[in-house]
């Protein structure tokens, strides 16, 4: 057989190879939403966390939210601060005003549930959070818990660092 013009060949072009076996065509997608089904816990999304701090909230100034994923390097901590009521206007008495040295005993706006989210992977973590307390200066209460994230709501029960 010659050549043709173009360079090209007078051979006979191949027909199409027969369309993918049934198998084939389901293998495919399967093992792609294996891989994926593998590797999206690992990717970080947001997580919600509810701290429920109960009747006791208002005692609370400042809660401190430090987090460790456990056989993991996601860590970090987050500061929440709440605002104090309007304090009550002076009386006109000395004689029944609070000494200047009193701690300041006036409750906060601190919501019984605080909503967080973070962006964090599924997995194991251990959260330590210490509350500051309203009018004790410096006095904390601290708990630790160990949680499971899974892209659910999770709450975390703290009335004990309102008591």
């Amino acid at each position: 057989m010659g050549a043709l013009a173009d360079g090209g060949s007078d051979e006979p072009i191949p027909a199409p190879s027969a369309p993918r076996s049934l198998l084939t065509r389901l293998l495919i997608p399967a093992v792609v939403g294996l891989l994926i089904w593998w590797v999206l816990p690992g990717v970080p999304h947001d997580q919600t966390v509810i701290f429920a701090l109960g009747d006791g909230s208002t005692r609370v100034s400042q809660l401190e939210v430090h987090w460790e994923g456990t056989g993991s390097d996601y860590a970090g901590q987050v500061t929440l601060n709440f605002p104090s009521a309007p304090a009550a206007p002076p009386h006109a008495s000395a004689a029944t005003s609070a000494p200047t040295n009193a701690p300041d005993n006036t409750p906060n706006h601190t919501p019984t549930q605080i909503a967080h989210q973070f962006r964090l992977p599924d997995g194991e973590y251990s959260f330590r959070i210490s509350a500051r307390r309203t009018g004790v200066s410096n006095r904390r209460t601290e708990v630790t818990r160990r949680v499971t994230l899974d892209g659910n709501t999770l709450i975390l029960r703290l009335e004990e660092l309102t008591r």
